[in-house]
């Protein structure tokens, strides 16, 4: 940049200095002393010192430049570094004209013209002659010498001929290729089967037949992507059998080019139509800055850097001081001071402050600074410290003999009287004075409330919802006995959640230091604000929670607590369903619905298709999907492993999977559709209609009408349903949700929402069916069953445990896999730490189509019982997984699958070992024999027991909680 200003400077001084001459060659020849690195003392020099680059052209070269001088620097196409062309001109610096030049080809290229190239003539550029064609060249053709002289692609016209006779005619050179001709009537035919000359190319080959290939004179270079600014007029370079090359940098678009522009040069240096954006300035301009206003001097701004520097030689405006003089320069002398304060600051003289007199600073106090109510010696009597001294009225007290009231006539306090004697008053008579405030319905402090500011005594119960309760004031009866009126709305004298539902509430009401007694349900999740559409599966929970005025997202790891906001839209979220670490919900209602995937590992949100949907649902990282286009239903699939997403019927909407099953409703039948995405069988239900349909392990649930109708999935005949059951009552009834053989769903009678469970084989429990408050939306993973429920005054999500759980046996429960030694890169168990024990895991995987209780089955190794669940333990749902790890303490989502950790460790050998599970009675469930398998985990691949990276498509070297593709169990 501040080469830039300095050529200006050299230009400017020049235009000012009457020099006539064309350049500061002169004659045109070039200065020897520029050329040895000496001085140019010639008059149409300008002088500079040994710092300063003096470049006239703007070409890079000159005068005291860091590139070197330039032999004239009146014309940027001649410096040193410039390519001679053919013009009579020493373009390249170097005292020789027009040497080492590429000749063009000539136009003519046919017969003895073949690869003549021009000749150069100096100012008048190339040109071709008859030397350049040759001796043989004639431009009518005469001689019959079998030879084209006359170049125009026929050889020996006029000749004669033996009738018959053939030769060979055209070229050979480049990409030509002869002909031949034949003689008839005693005359040479025309030249057949040639490949004549053609047009040059890019392409490395002597299209033209000249015997050069790609000559720069024969090719019209096409221009650069970049054209404005310094990028005008750059065309590409020919790179023979790689074409036209590709523009790029300085190499195309010359020294000056920049991808993003830094100079602030006046140039536009990346050629983007726009010169020296963010520069405020031209380097090394100067402009005046500052005030010559008042006490101020202006100064002077140098442009560096694109940018104006510091104010330099100016001064500045300072603070206004009371001297007569405009430090501030405004304008104004003396304005906006803070005086200081006058030596007396009491009684009337409060907030008197000094004057300014100009020149002669601040004045000192007087009376006309303390007002006209001030005096030197106080002789009024007018309530005011007119002397400032601090004291008011002195000696002036009261008339003696003046009597007046005292004291206060309020509550229990009356006044007295007080008589003035020697100018003082005396003590206040007959009054009654404040006393301490008591719980006795008066006013004893005389404040205008009765019974106020008393410190409460506590109550008798303290625990639960009595804790910091106290007793009440009652006035003149005195403290009141604790009863609910103390103890509050949710106190009971005997909590029974069995005989009241609605105690069930999460809270001790009645106080004796023990929650929820006799209740087989509880809140699991609480807020001030609305939850809803809860949604369980194994450890995972996503439920919505009315946030902002619309529902969004949530999800929670039951086992920790862990509780994440998905989405936060202005829309409304509804409908979500969890899988592992996957999540789907709906955006938006009627037309503007939408589905959506969500990733817990990623953090991503992707949409389910572009079309109206009406619900998602996944298993196992399969998500099936409905889309709605012109009315017509589809239902998709979409593999969140592979990425495909493939349509799976049309006409069918409201899907549901438990792979391999999906569900639906049929469009033009209203009836439940059933099919096998693995075998391709397809059934349809034989109900006259349906919705809302959900499918587990081995049943199949729906709503009909005010039914809820449940099937069996399976058997030897392959009829749908194979066994169905329904419900049949005056109540109004959903279905909710299935897993493994257990259907749960709500009933509205007479507007008092229950939840319900069933299963094909019994009549429906009422797991919460108090017509004092709601419960609805329930969703069930093995024998965790999950609600919504307002008995709290909010919806919260409350949860029950089903007791439909069967006892562990053999084939049930398997060990799918296991982690004896832990890569020393990795921290299976997610604490932070690798640690070799704490890091071992086993994994195991309930089979069977019902929830297989826990407490009491043992995992042992070859030596001894490392791990027993116990009697709290969570029962496994249908194909999902436990993962104990050998101790830390498990962080992470794992799937979806519940995590825990032993106390003493699983003590797994990495050389070989049998994992043994068995029953809290000692049955054996299942052995997991390996051999030795170093850094990573060996798995269950059907029927054999394999290092984990082994299986086909595995990813990763472990992988608890999930299969070894990654899908959730």
């Amino acid at each position: 940049m501040k080469l830039r200003m300095l050529m200006v400077s050299a230009l400017v001084a020049l235009a000012g200095c009457g020099d006539d001459d064309s350049s500061m060659m002169g004659d045109g020849g070039v200065d020897a002393a520029m050329q040895d690195g000496g001085a140019d003392t010639s008059p149409d020099a300008p002088e500079a010192d040994a710092s300063t680059c003096v470049d006239l052209d703007r070409d890079g070269f000159g005068q005291g430049c860091a590139a070197g001088p330039d032999c004239d620097d009146s014309n940027p196409a001649i410096h040193p570094e410039a390519s001679e062309i053919c013009d009579g001109l020493d373009n390249d610096c170097d005292l020789e004209t027009d040497e080492e030049l590429e000749a063009p080809s000539c136009d003519r290229t046919e017969g003895v013209c073949a690869g003549a190239v021009a000749v150069c003539t100096g100012a008048g550029g190339f040109a071709c002659t008859d030397e350049s064609y040759g001796a043989l060249y004639e431009t009518d053709e005469t001689l019959c010498d079998g030879e084209d002289n006359d170049c125009d692609g026929t050889t020996d016209e006029g000749c004669t001929c033996e009738d018959g006779a053939t030769q060979e005619c055209g070229s050979s050179i480049g990409a030509c290729r002869p002909g031949t001709q034949t003689c008839a009537a005693s005359e040479w035919g025309s030249c057949e089967g040639e490949v004549a000359p053609m047009g040059e190319t890019c392409d490395g080959m002597d299209n033209d037949c000249d015997g050069e290939a790609d000559e720069p004179g024969d090719l019209e270079a096409p221009a650069c992507p970049l054209q404005l600014g310094v990028c005008a007029g750059s065309v590409r370079t020919c790179g023979g059998p790689a074409g036209w090359i590709a523009c790029r940098g300085i190499e195309s678009y010359g020294g000056d080019y920049e991808t993003e522009e830094t100079l602030c040069d006046g140039l536009d240096n990346d050629c983007d139509g726009i010169t020296d954006e963010g520069c405020d300035c031209i380097d090394g301009a100067t402009q005046a800055c500052g005030s010559d206003v008042g006490a101020c001097m202006a100064g002077t701004q140098t442009c560096i850097a694109g940018s104006w520097g510091g104010c330099a030689g100016e001064t500045a405006p300072a603070d206004e001081t009371c001297d007569g003089v405009d430090e501030d320069c405004d304008g104004e002398i003396d304005d906006g001071l803070i005086a200081p304060a006058c030596e007396l600051q009491l009684g009337v003289c409060a907030g008197s402050t000094q004057s300014c007199a100009g020149a002669d600073g601040f004045e000192t106090c007087g009376a006309d600074e303390y007002g006209e109510t001030y005096e030197m010696e106080e002789t009024r009597c007018d309530g005011f410290d007119n002397d400032c001294d601090g004291t008011i009225d002195e000696g002036c007290d009261c008339v003696d003999g003046s009597t007046q009231e005292c004291g206060l006539s309020t509550g229990a306090c009356e006044r007295g009287r007080q008589t003035c004697t020697a100018g003082e008053w005396g003590a206040c008579e007959g009054a009654i004075e404040p006393s301490p405030e008591v719980c006795d319905g008066l006013d004893n402090d005389c404040n205008g409330e009765a019974d106020d500011n008393l410190v409460a005594p506590a109550c008798a119960l303290s625990e639960g919802v009595c804790a910091d309760s106290v007793r009440i004031c009652e006035g003149a009866e005195g403290w009141s006995e604790c009863g609910e009126a103390e103890y509050g709305s949710r106190f009971v004298s005997d909590e029974d959640g069995d005989a009241t539902p609605r105690l069930c509430d999460g809270l001790d009401n009645d106080c004796d230091g023990a929650r929820d007694e006799g209740c087989v349900s509880g809140p699991l999740v609480t807020d001030d604000r609305d939850l809803f559409e809860p949604w369980v599966r194994n450890d995972h929970l996503v439920f919505l929670l009315q946030e902002d005025g619309q529902p969004d997202v949530y999800f929670r790891v039951l086992g920790t607590g862990e509780t994440t906001r998905i989405t936060e839209t202005p829309e409304a979220e509804s409908l979500p369903r969890v899988f592992g670490d996957d999540i789907v919900y709906r955006r938006g209602e009627d037309e503007a619905a939408r589905l959506f995937h969500y990733n817990m590992n990623t953090g991503t949100e992707s949409p389910l298709g572009d079309a109206q949907g009406t619900v998602a649902s996944i298993d196992r990282g399969i998500v099936v999907y409905d889309q709605i286009r012109a009315g017509v239903a589809t239902v998709r699939v979409r593999d969140l492993l592979s990425g495909s997403d493939t349509q799976l019927v049309e006409g069918i909407f409201s899907p549901d999977i438990r792979y391999p099953y999906v569900t639906g409703v049929n469009q033009s039948t209203g009836r439940v559709w059933l099919a096998n995405i693995e075998t391709g069988e397809t059934l349809e239900a034989a109900s006259e209609s349906g919705s809302r349909p959900f499918v587990g392990d081995s049943t199949v649930a729906w709503s009909s009408g005010d039914n809820v109708v449940a099937a069996a999935i399976g058997g030897a005949d392959p009829t749908f349903p194979m066994f169905a059951q329904q419900t049949a009552t005056t109540a109004l009834d959903r279905a909710g949700d299935v897993s493994g053989g257990a259907i749960v769903f709500e009933r509205n009678r007479e507007g008092s929402f229950g939840v319900f469970l069933t299963t094909l084989r019994q009549d429906p429990v009422a797991f919460m069916n108090d017509p004092s408050f709601a419960s609805a939306q329930p969703s069930i993973s093995g024998n965790l069953l999950v609600w919504t429920d307002n008995r709290n005054g909010s919806f919260d999500l409350f949860f029950s445990l089903y007791n439909g759980v069967a006892e562990p046996v053999e084939g049930a429960l398997i060990v799918s896999e296991a982690l004896a030694d832990p890569p020393g890169d990795s921290d299976p168990n997610g604490d932070g730490v690798r640690d070799a024990t704490d890091d071992e895991f086993v994994e195991i995987v309930n089979r069977a189509p019902f929830p297989i209780a826990m407490a009491g089955v043992t995992i042992s190794d070859s030596t001894s019982v490392r791990f027993t669940f116990g009697p709290d333990s969570r029962p496994l749902a249908p194909g999902h997984a436990i993962v104990i790890f050998g101790g830390g303490t498990p962080t992470g989502r794992f799937g979806g699958a519940i995590a825990g950790a032993t106390e003493s460790g699983l003590g797994l050998n990495n050389s070989g070992d049998t994992i043994t599970l068995r029953s809290a009675e000692g049955e054996v469930l299942d052995t997991f024999t390996f051999g030795s398998v170093s850094d990573q985990s060996i798995v269950r691949d059907g029927d054999e027991i394999v290092p984990h990276t082994s299986v086909e498509g595995a990813s990763g070297r472990f992988s608890p909680g999930v299969n070894t593709q990654g899908r959730a169990l």
